[in-house]
């Protein structure tokens, strides 16, 4: 007997402003906007707040039947030091609070994210070039990790160091070389295809495995010839 399989649906609606869900409530002023889903396996329901200026306000990830629980997450907004070259950001995103971890978030001088801390877990300090790329994401904790980026004169990503790993990206072409060894080894290679060589990829190729994009961004896959 065969079984069919019937996906996940996730239902949204969107206001006039493109934002998601529906009206559900009114507070200090600023609507509240809701996507809600059944009670089954995996389902969720969230509520998404925003100030009549259309900065997001909370999200409140709510409980699904008898189990869980509601958990709000608030985000505080203004950026007062440290925001860019000309002065203060008043709606720069500077905190969440409730939520399952409350962060904190840092920028530098141009407006770019410098800093992420968590309350619990790893923080991130990221670091920028003098052409608005991200060069360097530095992760803290008890095991610290640094990746670095390299682009070309276009600022396309011509090289990302990961610990242990180094990708080259070669036109739709990316090479992956293990570095965490002496001498490096190569560990193999992934070309990505695209209609008229522009666009989204619409197959990718490694040296065992050939992979064809479907609707809904899956993929396929099987043993190339």
């Amino acid at each position: 007997m065969s079984q069919v399989s019937i996906p996940d649906t996730t239902v949204t609606d969107y206001d006039g402003q493109g934002r998601a869900g529906l009206v559900t409530e009114e507070h200090n002023g600023a609507k509240t906007w809701t996507n809600t889903l059944t009670t089954a396996p995996g389902s969720y329901w969230q509520s998404f707040g925003y100030y009549a200026i259309g900065d997001r306000r909370q999200t409140i990830d709510h409980a699904i039947g008898t189990t869980g629980s509601t958990v709000t997450t608030a985000y505080a907004d203004g950026c007062t030091t440290n925001c860019n070259s000309t002065g203060a950001q008043p709606h720069t995103l500077t905190a969440t609070t409730g939520g399952t971890n409350p962060t904190a978030f840092g920028y530098d001088e141009d407006g770019n994210l410098h800093t992420r801390t968590p309350t619990t877990g790893p923080g991130q300090t990221l670091t920028w070039d003098d052409e608005g790329h991200l060069a360097q994401v530095d992760t803290t904790g008890s095991s610290p990790t640094t990746t670095k980026y390299l682009y070309d004169a276009d600022g396309n990503q011509l090289i990302r160091r990961d610990p242990g790993q180094t990708t080259l990206f070669v036109g739709d072409t990316e090479i992956v070389v293990n570095t965490s060894v002496t001498p490096n080894t190569l560990l193999g290679a992934v070309r990505t295809y695209s209609h008229g060589g522009a666009g989204a990829p619409v197959a990718m190729r490694s040296r065992v495995r050939l992979q064809r994009s479907l609707s809904g961004g899956s993929w396929s896959g099987d043993t190339p010839p």
